[in-house]
């Protein structure tokens, strides 16, 4: 097993701040715009004890800092060409000139985005912090508030609010992170059913499940203990999902004529996280909150033709297991291992009412955070080929239920005997607000950066 340095990585990349031993349970991204390349050197040489690393905290901190960057920060900051060209070539693009392929059209597009997003140019820096509570994250901004005004010519373009929702859920009422990787050399216990990835396919400088050691840049220090980030505002509709999965219900036969049941199959899941392939027929919440049962289960053997849980359910279509390829479980698990990702989300806006079907104009939804180390062969591969295929696996016509593009132009397939059900021209349930893509350096990386910037010509 290969040896993770923790102290040079920063700890969002091994820990999830949300929950235990953390517990911070609210959080402020900080979008920042760096004017000269002295100020943002001075800046990230202050900045530089504040951030937290990968090592295990040895009593529960109340607050905890990271920071990414990207391209044109990283350019900002003086690194050379030859250094920046060495960046895989959809972070150098960024996420507005690849929305294309990440299927972010209609409400979705770019032109549609919060202003800080759609000049790429300009944002070059996402400070992210998490803290216990709203005073601790208050305290904790003020302090890099004076760190960023005392730096020089630097501004605060947006700030985003977070919080973690009640029992884990996210805003349509699922309980939320179930199928989580673990990375290998972490000190995470793996649950039954989780996947133990090899740290490459999420940490630059370490094997993946290849055996290569991934790390493309010219300067490898730059890359060593780093990874990339997606960072993704997306607003979720859940009055419209609520009325949409009544309404589908009002219009089936038994047993789809109950909106639980049709809401549990867009998902996958149950609201309390018992999935459907253990528990096809009825909510469990004991095994929704048993980490050592609700993800201990397979495809090919269990359900291989999507009678519990439907082929083109979210949560197939993220992590379709050993069903990629229909008659090869093994290559299959294989293959899907290859494209996990890092989710680190956490809800934004308040819970609508539980009883509600009207649209309340709250803007609310997920600030939705992955980590890989191709984000080309992770996030893009699964956003174009699996969330929003319409032939995903055989389908025709459908898209992911809950994140596809469908502008009521697709569909989903509940498969029955002896006659499937289609959920006919499903509309777009979550709409993208905005991202970037980000680049977050190791603590060695970030001193070398800014050593490199220092010593760049002017």
């Amino acid at each position: 097993m290969v040896e993770l340095l923790l102290n040079d990585i920063q700890g969002l990349l091994l820990h999830s701040y949300t929950t235990e031993p953390y517990s911070l349970l609210n959080a402020r991204f900080m979008f920042v715009n760096v004017k000269d390349r002295e100020s943002g050197l001075h800046w990230l040489t202050a900045l530089f004890p504040f951030i937290t690393t990968a090592t295990p905290p040895t009593e529960k901190p109340k607050t905890c800092v990271n920071v990414a960057f990207t391209f044109s920060g990283l350019r900002c900051l003086g690194l050379s060409s030859e250094i920046l060209q060495s960046f895989p070539i959809e972070f150098q693009e960024g996420m507005k000139q690849r929305s294309s392929i990440l299927g972010d059209n209609f409400q979705s597009d770019p032109s549609n985005w919060e202003t800080y997003f759609k000049d790429e140019e300009n944002l070059h820096i996402v400070l992210l912090i998490y803290a216990m509570d709203l005073q601790a994250l208050d305290e904790e901004t003020t302090k890099q508030e004076h760190l960023l005004e005392a730096s020089g010519q630097i501004q605060i373009l947006a700030r985003q609010d977070a919080g973690r929702l009640p029992e884990g859920i996210e805003h349509f009422g699922f309980k939320d992170g179930s199928s989580q990787p673990v990375i290998e050399g972490n000190d995470t216990v793996a649950h039954p059913g989780q996947d133990i990835i090899k740290p490459g396919e999420f940490i630059l400088g370490y094997p993946n499940q290849d055996g290569d050691i991934v790390n493309p840049l010219s300067i490898p220090e730059i890359g060593l203990n780093g990874t990339f980030v997606v960072y993704r505002k997306l607003y979720q509709d859940v009055a419209l999902f609520r009325k949409f999965t009544t309404d589908v219900a009002s219009r089936s036969n038994p047993p789809l004529n109950n909106s639980e049941l049709i809401a549990a199959k867009m998902v996958g899941r149950w609201r309390s996280g018992a999935p459907l392939v253990l528990k096809p027929d009825h909510d469990d919440p004991l095994l929704g909150k048993d980490p050592d049962q609700n993800n201990d289960f397979n495809y090919y053997q269990e359900d291989r033709e999507g009678l519990k849980c439907p082929i083109g359910s979210h949560i197939r279509r993220v992590n379709p297991r050993d069903t990629l390829f229909r008659n090869n479980p093994e290559l299959s698990k294989s293959e899907v291992n290859k494209r996990r990702i890092i989710r680190r989300g956490i809800s934004y806006g308040p819970i609508m009412p539980a009883a509600s079907q009207n649209d309340d104009a709250v803007d609310r939804g997920l600030i939705f955070i992955t980590i890989q180390s191709s984000i080309a062969q992770q996030f893009e591969f699964i956003q174009q080929k699996w969330i929003n295929n319409p032939i995903f696996l055989g389908l025709s016509k459908d898209k992911d239920p809950i994140a596809g593009n469908s502008n009521k132009n697709a569909n989903m397939t509940i498969q029955r005997t002896p006659i499937s059900k289609k959920l006919w021209d499903i509309p777009r349930f979550t709409i993208t607000r905005g991202g970037c893509y980000l680049f977050l350096p190791g603590l060695k990386a970030l001193q070398k950066l800014a050593e490199i910037g220092a010593s760049s010509p002017p």
